[in-house]
């Protein structure tokens, strides 16, 4: 869980609708756990740890996903215009979470024109070819 000394950890008073009490301590129970930790074992459940990416790392990503497309002539102005809608779009809706490692990977693949990704999965063939 973590290894602070728990006079130092967070301290969150929740008034519980009728009934939740009994329920959590059920399910404490059956678990072997204190209310506590049954109600903080949940919560990480729902809310896993996730490492953001700082703001100049998801700049970066769409400057380099940018060119990326840019460097492509298969890949016209209106492709670039659409992609940057895109981004931009894609980059209002999660500022409010931030991203992780894993989401910056995945737009990237979903907001690349399509010679791009084809000419990047056609590397990673070649690399597993000549390395096998």
């Amino acid at each position: 869980m973590t290894d602070r000394a728990p006079q130092v950890q967070d301290k969150f008073v929740v008034r519980l609708p009728n009934g939740l009490r009994d329920r959590i301590k059920l399910a404490a129970e059956a678990s072997n756990r204190s209310m506590n930790a049954e109600i903080v074992w949940t919560l990480e459940a729902k809310y896993p740890h996730r490492e953001l990416v700082s703001v100049d790392e998801v700049k970066k990503w769409i400057l380099d996903t940018y060119q990326l497309a840019a460097s492509y002539p298969e890949v016209t102005n209106e492709d670039l215009v659409k992609m940057k809608q895109e981004l931009t779009s894609l980059v209002e809706r999660k500022a409010r979470h931030g991203f992780t490692k894993e989401e910056l990977l995945l737009s990237s693949i979903t907001t690349l024109p399509q010679v791009a990704i084809d000419d990047l999965l056609s590397d990673d063939d070649d690399e597993k070819t000549n390395s096998g």
